[in-house]
């Protein structure tokens, strides 16, 4: 017998819909699917707001990064760069 393979999104959608019918816990459905509560509420939640595609993952990517050089320095930098090329 072939091993199950399931997808993420498909067990998160399953989750939801499990969950829509209200017939078991919101920590009932967290233990059977192996995931914390926190987890199980941020699925709900990004479900709420943006539907089936908030279940997909998200970039990990910092929105900013505190030890960016601010744009002013690297405008100096590149003059200094063609003012001085060698």
């Amino acid at each position: 017998m072939p091993w199950k393979e399931s997808r993420v999104m498909d067990q998160r959608a399953r989750f939801i819909r499990e969950w829509a019918s209200a017939q078991r816990s919101v920590a009932e459905l967290c233990d059977e699917y192996g995931i914390s509560r926190t987890v199980g509420y941020k699925w709900i939640r990004r479900f709420r707001e943006d539907g089936v595609e908030g279940l997909r993952d998200r970039s990990r990517r910092p929105l900013s990064s505190p030890n960016a050089t601010s744009a002013a320095m690297i405008e100096h930098i590149v003059a200094m760069r063609m003012k001085h090329p060698s």
